[in-house]
C-alpha cells in the first residue's frame, strides 16, 4: 500500500486517516497489508509529523526518508500568499516541468523511492496486489512501475476526481493530466470516494470506476465520552476552508437572520481548525462575531472530544454546487452521534448520506439554516438537548470496517479470480 499522506501527519488528516483505516481493517478480511509511507518530518511540517508520535499500528509500515526541497516541504503555517509567490514559483517550476516527462512528482524523490523499496520488499517477500491512493499523482506512477516490473495488479484509490480537477485546471496542467490518465486506463482497478466522481471519471478514462467511500475509524471512538455544557445552544464545525468554495458565509448569514428576529444569548459557535482568520472575518462581515470561539487546531482525540459534546455539527460543503464531495468531516459526525446541519445543501450525495442514516438536514438558504437552527434551538430549550435520531446500523455503514471490506472484495476480485474491473485477466 502506498501512501504519501500517512499517520502521523495531519496536514491532510481526511486523507491519512482513509488510508489508514483501510490498513487497519483489510486485514479482517484475509489480506496482509504492508504500508510504504514517508519518515515522519520529510514531507510536511504539521503538527503531527513534528510529534514524538510512534507507529503501534496492527500492520506493517515500511517508513521511507525522502529527500524533499525546502521550500517544497509542506508547512501549514504558510498563508496563500506565500505558497503563490513569484520566487517560490519560480524555484519550483524547473522541478515542475521535469515532473510532467518523469514520475509526475515535483517535490522530492517520493516515487522513486516508493518503487525502490517496493522492488526490495518484492525481492524478499512478494506480495499479491499493489495498492495506491492520490493524491499525490506520482503514487500512481510508482504503482504502476512496480506491477510492471513484477506483474501483479494495482489499484488506483483516486480521493479527487480527476475529471472534475481537469476541468477546473489551468492549460499548464493539461500534460500531467494526460500522463496520469494513461497510467490509470493500465490499472486493474480504480476506486473512488463517492458514486458522483467515480461516474465522472468513468466518462474521462472510457472505462469502470468503483465506489468505495471513505468513512470513520469505530476504534478511534471507544474512548470518547461527551460531556456538554449546560446552558448553551453549542454549534461546533471543523475543517479548512477554501476562498470562494467552502466558507462559512451560508451559516453566519443564517446565524444573522436568526439572531435578527429574536435574541438566542445561550447560542455560541466554536471553530476547530487551521482557518481561523478567514472564519473570524466571515463572522464580522455578518455581524456574529460575539457568538464565535476559535479554538484552531487541536489534535484529533481533542476534536473527537469536542465533535461529540456539540448540541449541533455544521458541515461546511462546496459553494460551486459539486457533486460528491462530502469531505471526511461528514463521516466523524456520523460517528460523534450529534444532529448534523449541512451548509449549503445540494450535494445529492451528501443529501443521501443524511437522509440513510436519519443523522442530520441539509439547508442553504439564510431561511432555511435560520428554520432548522430555530427548530432545533425550540427542542434544546424545551429538553436541554437536542435528540439525535440516527440510526445505528445505516450509520456503521460508513465505518472503515465496513469500507475496509468493500475493498477486501475488489481485492479478492483481482488476485483469486483473476479479474480486473475493466474486464481484463489480472
Amino acid at each position: 500500500m502506498l501512501a504519501r499522506t500517512f499517520p502521523p501527519c495531519l496536514l491532510y488528516p481526511t486523507a491519512a486517516a482513509r488510508a489508514h483505516g483501510f490498513a487497519r481493517y483489510v486485514g479482517e478480511a484475509g489480506w496482509r497489508p504492508v504500508v510504504v509511507a514517508p519518515a515522519p518530518g520529510t514531507v510536511c511540517r504539521c503538527e503531527g509529523c513534528a510529534s514524538s508520535s510512534r507507529d503501534d499500528a496492527p500492520f506493517e509500515i515500511l517508513r521511507v526518508p525522502l529527500r524533499t526541497p525546502p521550500d517544497a516541504v509542506d508547512d501549514p503555517g504558510a498563508n496563500e500568499s506565500r505558497r503563490r509567490s513569484i520566487g517560490r514559483v519560480a524555484r519550483a517550476a524547473p522541478r515542475h516541468l521535469r515532473a510532467w516527462v518523469s514520475d509526475l512528482e515535483p517535490q522530492g524523490d517520493w516515487p522513486r523511492a516508493a518503487l525502490r523499496v517496493g522492488s526490495e520488499r518484492f525481492t524478499a517477500d512478494p506480495f499479491d496486489v499493489v495498492w495506491a491512493t492520490g493524491q499525490p499523482l506520482s503514487s500512481f506512477w510508482a504503482a504502476d512501475a512496480i506491477a510492471r516490473r513484477f506483474g501483479v495488479p494495482w489499484v488506483a484509490d483516486v480521493r479527487d476526481s480527476l475529471a472534475l480537477r481537469r476541468a477546473n485546471q489551468r492549460v499548464a496542467s493539461l500534460l500531467p493530466g494526460a500522463r496520469t490518465r494513461r497510467l490509470l486506463r493500465r490499472a486493474d482497478a480504480i476506486v473512488e470516494v463517492s458514486p458522483q466522481h467515480a461516474e465522472a471519471d468513468a466518462a474521462w478514462l472510457r472505462r469502470e470506476c468503483l465506489t468505495v467511500t471513505s468513512g470513520f475509524d469505530p476504534a478511534d471512538w471507544r474512548e470518547v465520552r461527551p460531556q456538554r455544557v449546560p446552558g448553551i445552544f453549542h454549534l461546533v464545525c471543523s475543517g479548512k476552508l477554501y476562498p470562494e468554495y467552502v466558507t462559512f458565509d451560508h451559516l453566519f448569514a443564517g446565524l444573522a437572520r436568526l439572531l435578527a428576529n429574536a435574541p438566542v444569548p445561550e447560542l455560541r459557535v466554536t471553530y476547530y481548525g487551521r482557518s481561523c482568520d478567514e472564519v473570524r472575518r466571515a463572522a464580522a462581515a455578518h455581524g456574529v462575531e460575539g457568538r464565535l470561539d476559535c479554538s484552531g487546531f487541536v489534535s484529533p482525540v481533542e476534536l473527537r472530544s469536542a465533535l461529540a459534546r456539540a448540541d449541533v455539527l455544521v458541515a461546511q460543503m462546496n459553494q460551486r454546487g459539486d457533486a460528491g464531495r462530502p469531505g471526511g468531516k461528514l463521516y466523524e459526525y456520523l460517528a460523534a452521534r450529534r444532529p448534523v446541519l449541512a451548509v449549503p445543501g445540494g450535494d445529492p450525495y451528501v443529501t443521501d448520506v443524511l437522509e440513510r442514516t436519519a443523522a442530520g438536514r441539509s439547508a442553504t438558504s439564510p431561511d432555511e439554516v435560520a428554520g432548522v437552527l430555530r427548530e432545533w434551538l425550540g427542542l434544546w430549550r424545551a429538553r436541554g438537548t437536542v435528540a439525535y435520531e440516527g440510526r445505528p446500523d445505516a450509520i456503521e455503514r460508513y465505518s472503515m470496517r465496513t469500507k475496509a471490506s468493500e475493498l477486501a472484495t475488489v481485492l479478492d476480485r483481482l488476485y483469486r479470480h483473476g479479474l480486473a474491473i475493466d474486464g481484463r485477466s489480472a
